[in-house]
C-alpha cells in the first residue's frame, strides 16, 4: 500500500494496520482530520481512523526522563476523546515484540530518504532477527534487520528530538 502524499505516511500505515479501503480520498480525508487544529496531528488522525474502523486503538509514548515526553503524553490525554487509549511505557525491542502488529514512529533516513525525517510504518511481525515492515513511501513489503529498526527508533529520539511512539489495534 503506497502513499498518495508526502505526509501520508501515518494516514497510509493505519489503512494497512485497520485493513481500511486505501485511497487516494481516503487517504486525504485522514490527512486533512490529522492537519486539524483542535488537537494533535497524530491523536487526530488515530481518533479519525479508530472512528472509521470501529476498533479502539492504543498510542504508546516511550517513557524516559525526558520532560517533552511527559508532556506530550499529558496533552495526548488532556485533548483524548477516549476513542484512543494514551500509555506512557519503555518503547523497546520486547515492547514491540509484544504489540505487534503496530505503526512505529522511525527516522526515514534509515529506510532510504536522503535526510533525517520523522515517518510512521508498519511493523508486522518478527522473524529470527528480522521484522516485517511495511513502509509507505514506497509501498513495499520487506524484512528488516532488527538493529536497522532500533537505529531507527534511536534517532527519531536522539536526533530528531521527537517521542517515540507505537500505534496499535
Amino acid at each position: 500500500m503506497k502513499q498518495y502524499y508526502t505526509e501520508g505516511c501515518l494516514a497510509t500505515s493505519l489503512c494497512y494496520l485497520l485493513k481500511l479501503k486505501h485511497t487516494k480520498d481516503i487517504e486525504r480525508e485522514l490527512l486533512l482530520k490529522g492537519m486539524e487544529r483542535e488537537k494533535l496531528f497524530l491523536l487526530e488522525h488515530v481518533e479519525y481512523a479508530a472512528e472509521k474502523s470501529g476498533k479502539k486503538l492504543t498510542i504508546t509514548v516511550d517513557k524516559t526522563n525526558n520532560e517533552l515526553n511527559r508532556q506530550f503524553v499529558k496533552k495526548l490525554k488532556n485533548m483524548n476523546g477516549k476513542k484512543v487509549d494514551i500509555n506512557y511505557e519503555k518503547i523497546n525491542q520486547e515492547f514491540i515484540d509484544r504489540n505487534l502488529p503496530a505503526i512505529l514512529l522511525v527516522d526515514f533516513k534509515f529506510f532510504g530518504n536522503d535526510t533525517h525525517y520523522p515517518h510512521y510504518l508498519v511493523v508486522e511481525e518478527r522473524m529470527d532477527d528480522h521484522y516485517k515492515v511495511m513502509e509507505p513511501f514506497s509501498g513495499k513489503t520487506s524484512y528488516v534487520d532488527g538493529n536497522l529498526l532500533f537505529k531507527a527508533v534511536s534517532s527519531v529520539k536522539n536526533r530528531l528530538n521527537y517521542a517515540p511512539v507505537i500505534v496499535k489495534i
